[in-house]
């Protein structure tokens, strides 16, 4: 049996990190895994993780292909396209505008056609499963294929809740695929509450799977605060979804000593770096940008750093694996309940906070938890890694995810 798996970036570039811990799992499964990549960074000569029964396909010959574009272009010009811009304007009342909505459907077109090609040129058999990484334009070309295959996608974010945005074809890829794998109970019950009204479902087409991490080094940090300055971490792309415009906010007029330091970058990257200048004038802050780590990278900063406080203020989530390996150090968590938040954060190893709060309501949070006697704090430590050790571990969760596939495989060759 083989694996088809289907990513927008992975091995390349930075983006699916969490693909690396997934594979290394999926590989002991599966007699062969063909990872197709749509991505464009396909002369990148630095890889990540590619299983030894793996074969790598890129989905693209070059980064831009004109006679795949042209026929994209002109797909556009097809009553699907009519029917689905219809359904966003009228059913979804998306806030995008006809140009952004066009565009959105023509890189399904374009996908749409590469993957054509590149499924053409392969051997797939009907018990070999196929499954795209996200609920996007990749999903949407499985949706449409014909053929015995078991055909799933997982759905994280930015593919699944309505309110990050348009992605077109839902209807479609819901009523096409066999299964849809959200990896947060918050991201089912979106598509369960926006999308199954307009499409014929069964309840029983989604499931729930969370992602993991996998740890080698078992070191767990159970140290009290530092009292000189409590040490703060924010770790996510600078965009404005994440919202560090917020943290900034909030520090600006605390009152204890903080060190806060933010692990990655992003395309608001200068604007947020100009904005926390005004943390300057308070003399209470501390703050550094490290810039991008590679996973391997936030492992040892964590090993070798003592974390007070670990912060993630995002407009929406899926369920952060940023925030899984936060709790996998025994390192508290304030965030707000957006998404699957609710799912890894609450009381008892931080603080979950309502989605519309303002500056001085997150002040006021890590003041709480910062102030804490030791014996309290320490309780939320343990219960942090107690949280990650029943939830969040990638063997466990990904052994669990591919037996799943597998039975699922096999039940429809019945």
């Amino acid at each position: 049996m083989k694996l088809v798996e289907i990513t927008l970036d992975y091995p390349y570039s930075g983006g699916e990190t969490f693909c690396k811990q997934e594979l290394e799992v999926a590989e002991k499964y599966f007699d062969e895994i063909l990872l197709i990549s749509m991505s464009g960074h396909i002369n990148e000569k630095n890889k990540r993780y590619i299983p030894s029964n793996a074969r790598l396909i890129n989905a693209r010959k070059k980064k831009y292909e004109i006679s795949v574009f042209l026929k994209g272009f002109l797909q556009l010009f097809q009553m699907r396209t009519i029917q689905e811009v219809l359904f966003a304007k009228k059913r979804l009342r998306v806030k995008e505008s006809m140009v952004q909505i066009l565009k959105q459907i023509f890189i399904s077109y374009y996908y749409e056609n590469l993957l054509k090609r590149v499924f053409k040129k392969e051997l797939i058999e009907a018990e070999d499963i196929l499954y795209s990484y996200w609920m996007v334009a990749p999903a949407y070309y499985l949706a449409r294929k014909i053929g015995k295959n078991l055909k799933v996608s997982r759905a994280h974010g930015f593919d699944c809740f309505i309110g990050r945005g348009y992605q077109p074809f839902r209807r479609e890829i819901i009523e096409g695929l066999d299964y849809i794998i959200s990896i947060s109970e918050a991201g089912k019950e979106d598509i369960e509450k926006n999308l199954f009204p307009w499409t014929k479902y069964s309840p029983e087409k989604i499931k729930v799977s969370h992602l993991g991490i996998m740890r080698e080094n078992i070191r767990i940090d159970l140290d009290v605060k530092n009292d000189n300055y409590y040490t703060v971490l924010t770790c996510s792309n600078i965009n404005a979804i994440k919202r560090l415009d917020l943290m900034i906010a909030a520090l600006e007029k605390i009152d204890i000593p903080i060190n806060w330091i933010h692990i990655g970058e992003g395309d608001m990257g200068d604007q947020i770096r100009e904005q926390a200048k005004i943390l300057e004038s308070n003399s209470n802050v501390k703050y550094v940008f490290k810039g991008s780590y590679t996973q391997q990278q936030i492992y040892s900063f964590y090993e070798e750093n003592h974390i007070d406080l670990f912060i993630n203020c995002s407009d929406s989530e899926g369920v952060p694996v940023s925030i899984m390996e936060a709790i996998s150090f025994g390192i508290p968590v304030i965030a707000r309940n957006v998404g699957g938040n609710c799912e890894i954060v609450d009381n008892g190893n931080g603080m979950l906070l309502p989605e519309n709060i303002t500056p001085k309501e997150l002040r006021e949070a890590i003041r709480t938890i910062l102030s804490l006697e030791d014996d309290k704090y320490i309780h939320l430590r343990e219960n942090a890694v107690r949280k990650y050790k029943e939830c969040f571990m990638a063997v466990e969760n990904y052994t669990n995810f591919f037996k799943m596939l597998i039975r699922m495989a096999r039940e429809k060759q019945e």
